[in-house]
């Protein structure tokens, strides 16, 4: 039977993929952007995760980019609103979602 609505996640097809390309870019392995620990790095890594998967080709919803990453929707907003303010004033920024953007995620 498959899962309702209210329950559905993100496969670990399409999150594992990100999350090693997230590792790869930033550094932040994925237990740290699984985890709970809100060190500035961890964080950062986590909210472009965020907009990968909103940005996603499927574009997924706040609440399933929640469910998924073990956060309510609201941190998600607030991940996706803080990486965007943060790439129109940080160079570096707009570089590291440059590299996201060419494997595909953005």
């Amino acid at each position: 039977m498959a899962k309702a609505t209210s329950e559905a996640r993100i496969s670990n097809a399409i999150l594992n993929p990100l999350l090693n390309d997230i590792e790869e870019i930033t550094g932040v392995t994925r237990h740290q952007v699984l985890g709970n620990r809100r060190y500035d790095h961890y964080a950062f890594a986590r909210f472009m995760v965020y907009l990968a998967l909103r940005e996603h080709e499927h574009g997924y919803s706040l609440a399933v980019i929640g469910r998924t990453m073990n956060r309510d929707h609201g941190a998600v907003i607030h991940g996706i609103r803080n990486i965007k303010a943060r790439a129109k004033l940080d160079k570096r920024v707009r570089k590291l979602l440059g590299r996201l953007k060419k494997k595909g995620w953005l």
